[in-house]
């Protein structure tokens, strides 16, 4: 299966991504989920959210979600959501259940499970297969 990563730590994406997404009817890229600037409820100067006209994706959608790798392969590097980053497709077993991590760029892990001491068990992150949804992880 073909699985999106960025070269930084954050996966953004341009506004011209976002928009494309939504003609393709991308739930995740409509404003309950990601709104624009100008859009009512848009939050300027939030950093998690919103940053120059570039909107990040982190933990928001399967990195293997279908209008997302559309999106990938009909913008290319226009996708991106900031100068110098870079949106590498990477294939993974179809079986695979994995998560996205970062440090100094993000990678793909097979997920695993992992205890702290406050008992909770996680895999690193939002847990995805290939039947992964966004429906299935949004709120």
């Amino acid at each position: 299966m073909r699985v999106l990563i960025s070269s930084s730590c954050s996966f953004w994406i341009s506004r011209e991504a976002v928009l494309r997404a939504r003609e393709l009817d991308a739930s995740w890229a409509f404003p309950d989920h990601i709104t624009i600037k100008g859009e009512e409820g848009c939050w300027l100067n939030d950093d998690k959210y919103e940053r120059e006209e570039h909107y990040s994706l982190d933990h928001l959608v399967p990195r293997h979600d279908p209008i997302l790798l559309q999106v990938f392969e009909e913008l290319g590097s226009r996708m991106c959501g900031e100068d110098g980053d870079e949106i590498h497709a990477i294939e993974i077993p179809d079986d695979v259940e994995y998560f996205v991590g970062s440090y100094l760029g993000e990678w793909i892990a097979e997920a695993h499970r992992m205890w702290t001491d406050d008992g909770e068990s996680s895999g690193g992150g939002p847990v995805f297969t290939r039947d992964s949804k966004f429906s299935d992880f949004a709120s």
